[in-house]
């Protein structure tokens, strides 16, 4: 359903930080829709969060207040520039409600969230079927350190069999034990990464950029940094059992011991990858396929499996 992307502008007076219309005339916020969405007989609500003058100061509370969003009454919820703190609760985002930010470096999503084990339970951000995150930064700040059986988690999508987008967003975690920037693990789901730059810093035990544990994950114009502070090294994308396809993007891992760019490890896997930068080593497990189309800097191709030329 989100497949393409088209801006529509709509201008909001008297709200989002302008305190009157004298102050908010000439300015237009272009709020980016998908689908359709951007259909003249779909347009969806808008709901606004700011710090000020807005229909919500609060992230959590404004999607709370949405109870009756469907195919045919989709929501948008549009984040002004500010830092919206999610804390230790997160965010557990709604089927056909996209929350759009100003921009990756004005409109931010706190928060301190781990768990004991590698589930989606605990992500900070938690994706729903056909809805959108876009054009902001999500922040995992643990307030301690944690040993190696934490888990810290950006954006988990699971029990999913439609649709989700990240378009033009960050997501930064820091400080952790283990980490997965995204973590996907829905067979039936498909997930759309564009213009997503994940960042992980500071694990004491095993950072994972993206992580497909199962569905089919389509990134794009990517922009992957992972630095373990650990012995374990770490992953740029991690495919168990899904189908993963990269392209034009930038996967590059730092620190630890033995860290690979891209890893293909299942039965199933599947991963299409083609003009895309890979700093390290590019891994496919005994039964996996791999389709290679993709640049080199020193990195060495592990072949159990096959790597075979793009269909």
């Amino acid at each position: 359903m989100f497949n393409k992307v088209i801006c529509t502008a709509l201008v909001l007076a008297g709200v989002l930080g302008f305190a009157s219309l004298a102050q908010a005339q000439n300015r237009v916020v272009v709020i980016p829709l998908f689908g359709d969405e951007a259909s003249s007989a779909n347009i969806p609500n808008i709901v606004t969060v700011a710090p000020e003058n807005a229909d919500f100061d609060n992230l959590l509370t404004a999607l709370g207040s949405i109870t009756d969003a469907s195919a045919s009454n989709p929501y948008v919820i549009y984040l002004a520039p500010g830092v919206y703190n999610v804390g230790i609760f997160g965010l557990n985002m709604k089927s056909y409600v996209d929350i759009i930010g100003s921009g990756p470096r004005q409109s931010y999503i706190l928060g301190d969230r781990t768990g004991p084990e590698n589930v989606n339970l605990d992500a900070l951000v938690k994706g729903a079927d056909n809805s959108t995150l876009s054009n902001l930064t999500v922040q995992n700040k643990p307030s301690a350190q944690f040993d190696n059986g934490t888990y810290q988690t950006g954006l988990a999508n699971t029990n999913t069999t439609g649709s989700s987008n990240l378009i033009d967003v960050a997501i930064e975690l820091e400080d952790g034990a283990n980490q997965y920037g995204i973590r996907l693990a829905d067979p039936d789901a498909t997930t759309i990464l564009r213009n997503v730059k994940i960042t992980l810093t500071g694990s004491m035990g095993l950072p994972i950029g993206i992580y497909n544990g199962s569905g089919e994950s389509r990134i794009s114009h990517a922009d992957v940094s992972v630095t373990s502070a650990g012995t374990a090294g770490g992953f740029g994308v991690f495919n168990l059992t899904g189908t993963t396809k990269i392209s034009d993007s930038n996967i590059a891992t730092i620190g630890g011991v033995g860290p690979k760019s891209v890893v293909l490890n299942g039965l199933s896997s599947v991963v299409y990858v083609s003009d895309t930068f890979v700093d390290r080593d590019f891994q496919i497990g005994a039964s996996a396929k791999a389709f290679c189309d993709f640049v080199f800097n020193g990195a060495v191709i592990t072949l159990s499996g096959s790597c075979l030329t793009p269909p």
